[in-house]
């Protein structure tokens, strides 16, 4: 009895201009796309009702029209109703999706003085006021305590990075003539805050 040969052998790296292959093909895809893309952005805007859901899901809405486009055998007739379709049942999937329950622990429950509408515009006023680069070190930190090596990584950026977003974006909530936006904003990133705030 011969054995028989391993139909898929393991690849120990991919071949360079198979990459190349896949890279070319994906500009070439998005700039016959990039007149669209700006229909397709205010479609996914009223869609979600957010410039940075809308980012999500237009980016989201490319990359599975350049996978389907891959493995469809017919012309696009139609190409700004084809992307509105994937935008639409992206959006769908990400609705329909159950909200993941966070379970907070007893200790860290919020004090009754805590006001949830408080929170929530205090975060909204956050939103407004800081880059995105620097909420996010911000969130990370003051709400989940993370250390900076960690927040740096998953930022992709370095640990000083991370310290100058965290001081500019406290420099920005604590102006003098955002003296109530401070308060709120100490609020809003307390950890024991936002256990209130759901």
């Amino acid at each position: 009895m011969t054995p028989h040969p391993d139909p898929s052998p393991a690849l120990d790296v991919l071949p360079q201009p198979l990459i190349a292959a896949a890279q070319a093909a994906r500009r070439e895809f998005l700039a016959a796309l990039e007149p669209l893309r700006g229909e397709l952005f205010r479609y996914c805007r009223r869609l979600t009702g957010s410039v940075w859901d809308a980012e999500d899901l237009a980016q989201e809405t490319l990359a599975r029209a350049l996978t389907r486009a891959a493995q469809s055998h017919q012309a696009v007739e139609r190409p700004m109703a084809w992307p509105v379709r994937i935008a639409t049942n992206a959006y769908l999937d990400q609705v329909r999706r159950p909200a993941p329950l966070l379970v907070e622990p007893a200790e860290r429950a919020a004090p009754v003085l805590a006001d949830p509408a408080e929170v929530r515009d205090a975060l909204a006023e956050v939103t407004t006021l800081l880059a995105p680069q620097e909420r996010a070190a911000a969130v990370l930190k003051g709400v989940f305590d993370l250390p900076l090596k960690e927040i740096a990584a998953m930022l992709g950026t370095t640990e000083g990075a991370v310290k100058a977003a965290l001081h500019r974006g406290r420099g920005r909530l604590t102006t003098p003539d955002r003296g109530t936006l401070d308060c709120a904003a100490r609020a809003a990133t307390s950890p024991r805050a936002w256990s209130g705030a759901g």
